[in-house]
């Protein structure tokens, strides 16, 4: 081999890494997916918080609103 295709195969290997390398950038994940293991874990059902309970439709809200109390609004920037 002579040294300019040395030079060349080295340049050219130099450039496939730098685009392999800005391909995974630019992606954010490899090329290949990842194997990954999805565990789905069952809790046992308990009677008391799956039963139905009867509540008031209307929230409990005060009569008058003391504007005083309120916060400001903060300022869009």
């Amino acid at each position: 081999m002579k040294l300019g295709q040395i030079i060349a195969n080295a340049l050219t290997a130099a450039l496939v890494v730098w685009l392999l390398a800005i391909a995974l950038l630019l992606f954010g994940r490899p090329l290949w997916p990842e194997t990954k293991a999805r565990m789905v874990i069952l809790m046992p059902v308990d009677a008391m918080t799956t039963t139905s309970v009867e509540i008031d439709t209307h929230p409990n809200l005060p009569e008058t609103f003391d504007v005083k109390l309120a916060l400001p609004r903060p300022e869009l920037q």
